[in-house]
């Protein structure tokens, strides 16, 4: 699980952001897009759907895969930003899938990242547990023998997990 709010300073910031015009701005774009990108996948979902409202519906899905684009090749120039708007246009909801996959891809991506965070976390902390009875006079004990086989059955386990992820 992530922890989206880590400490007290987070949430004045949350509050801050809250009150300021732009993030009511930002969310209010965002929901209108949403929104474009909702209809548009309804559109390409169902051919049918796109031969009976005609011509609007390659409009609309060539204008949001063109504007979709632009987040991966933003242009330099005016003739880049046609050149690269017609192409995505033309391309629609191929490219429109293409960019579906590729955010899918970095959603997973960022998931395993946090996962082996967690674990070089939890691997650091394990290697902070001391093992072994040094110091200690116990000889033969059952309890502590048990200890150190969790420890090292845990440190085994978390080795292997490393390992799968890199």
């Amino acid at each position: 699980m992530i922890n989206l709010i880590q400490t007290s300073s987070d949430v004045s910031k949350i509050i801050e952001s809250i009150c300021q015009s732009s993030t009511w701005i930002v969310l209010f774009i965002t929901v209108v897009f949403g929104a474009v990108g909702g209809i548009t996948h309804k559109i390409t979902e169902d051919k049918d759907q796109i031969s009976k409202m005609g011509i609007f519906a390659n409009i609309l899905v060539g204008s949001v895969a063109a504007l979709a684009v632009l987040y991966i090749l933003p242009p330099s120039e005016a003739f880049k930003l046609i050149a690269v708007s017609v192409v995505a246009s033309y391309a629609g909801k191929s490219l429109l899938d293409l960019l579906q996959s590729k955010l899918e891809a970095a959603v997973k991506d960022a998931k395993i990242n946090n996962i082996k965070s967690s674990l070089e976390d939890l691997s650091n902390q394990l290697k902070l547990i001391p093992s072994g009875t040094k110091g200690l006079n116990v000889q033969n004990d059952p309890v502590m023998d048990e200890y150190n086989n969790n420890i090292k059955s845990i440190r085994d386990k978390l080795e292997f997990i490393k390992n799968i992820l890199k």
